[in-house]
């Protein structure tokens, strides 16, 4: 009996000191699971972040008119700080290695600050590098269009108000294709795209929102060492006008476009042709624009002219005209000062004359006649305009 009693303590003295040693090992693993844990947590919060890519720009300007002509939205000798002002940050998340969506949000003066989207859209990249989009676009009418508010990027205080006024459209909703093909020393891109657009009523003359449908078109752009050769056309139908006479319309738009960049000095170029169904007029529009960087400092200069095609088609009784006449040529001047990295002042005169009788598209031209309610015609107050600019562009 004794001999078992000492067989079981030695026993019992054997197993404790296992079994602790066992309890500890599993503390030791829970915490080595905790910190994994919490380590794996760390990485993924930092990759989630690490997707995000935020950056933005900014416009802050201030111009004044000689007159209320309103070229350019300046009608009145009054400092104007909101027309050329704007805030826009833009955001792409990293959805995984092929597709990423994003997003830009525009806050413009002259619409007193209200916060707007630009861009939404997702992309997806192929395995031979092009690149689909599909929601709401830039459309790409223009050289500068998929820049066209980033004032930073181009030398000049405005683009061309002649070519660039003549669509109140600058997005889409729909889809498109991106592609370049590379050659030995040149590359082309070429840009489909299909969807709906649509212009609110305060980016209307008229005043009343406008839906086209059926948008189509291309955009093709090839460079060549320092030269630069743009075409687009683009082509809808208004569906849903409020204003009848534009409504059911086709909508055609030709763009042409030319650049040569030589570090040293820019030459760029566009004509544009827009072509409607009736009354709305169809418009040709040009510029050329020349810069020269001495140091800091790039001195521009700016030709520029629009004109109505098929004002025959618009006579008036009366001896009226219709405001929907347009012909005007506008000179600029101006210079960009590069004074800080990320940041560039602008200074600008712009001079437009030759209007020939026409509305010149200027509000300061437009009325209305007693008896005549909702027709807009000549009032033939200014034959010239003048307006002043300075501008500051930052990108962050």
């Amino acid at each position: 009996m004794e001999l078992k009693k000492l067989s079981l303590f030695i026993a019992l003295g054997l197993a404790m000191p296992t079994a602790m040693a066992a309890t500890e090992a599993n503390a030791e693993i829970d915490q080595l699971k905790s910190r994994v844990a919490q380590l794996e947590s760390s990485v993924e919060v930092n990759s989630w972040i690490e997707r995000f890519r935020v950056n933005g720009f900014a416009s802050l300007a201030v111009g004044m008119a000689k007159d209320g002509a309103g070229y350019a939205g300046y009608n009145d000798d009054e400092l104007n700080f909101s027309q050329d002002s704007l805030f826009a940050i833009q955001s792409t998340y990293q959805i995984n290695s092929k597709m990423d969506a994003t997003l830009q949000l525009i806050s413009r003066g002259r619409d007193d600050w209200d916060l707007k989207t630009e861009w939404a859209f997702v992309s997806y990249e192929f395995d031979n590098g092009a690149q689909a989009r599909a929601g709401k676009l830039r459309l790409p009418l223009f050289m500068l269009s998929d820049y066209l508010e980033v004032g930073y990027a181009y030398p000049f205080a405005r683009p061309s108000a002649e070519v660039y006024s003549v669509s109140p459209v600058s997005s889409y909703t729909g889809v498109e294709l991106l592609h370049t093909f590379d050659f030995d020393n040149s590359s082309l891109s070429v840009q489909p795209i299909w969807g709906e657009m649509s212009v609110l009523a305060e980016d209307s003359s008229f005043g009343e929102k406008s839906e086209f449908s059926d948008l189509y078109g291309l955009a093709a752009t090839y460079e060549w060492e320092r030269v630069t050769l743009r075409g687009s056309y683009f082509s809808s139908t208004s569906d849903k006008d409020n204003i009848d006479f534009l409504a059911n319309k086709d909508v055609d738009f030709y763009g042409f476009g030319f650049r040569y960049d030589a570090n040293e000095f820019m030459l760029m170029s566009e004509y544009t042709i827009i072509e409607v169904d009736d009354e709305y007029p169809d418009t040709d529009s040009f510029y050329a624009a020349l810069s020269y960087p001495i140091g800091s400092v790039t001195p521009y200069i700016m030709y520029s002219v629009v004109e109505s095609q098929d004002d025959d088609d618009r006579v008036m009784p009366m001896g009226l005209r219709s405001a929907l006449d347009v012909e005007r040529t506008t000179y600029s001047v101006g210079a960009r000062w590069d004074f800080i990295a990320g940041a560039a002042l602008k200074f600008d005169v712009s001079y437009s004359d030759d209007f020939n009788g026409s509305s010149a598209a200027l509000e300061g031209n437009i009325g209305e006649l007693a008896g005549l309610p909702g027709v807009p015609v000549v009032v033939d107050n200014f034959d010239e305009a003048l307006v002043y600019t300075v501008k500051l562009d930052v990108m962050f």
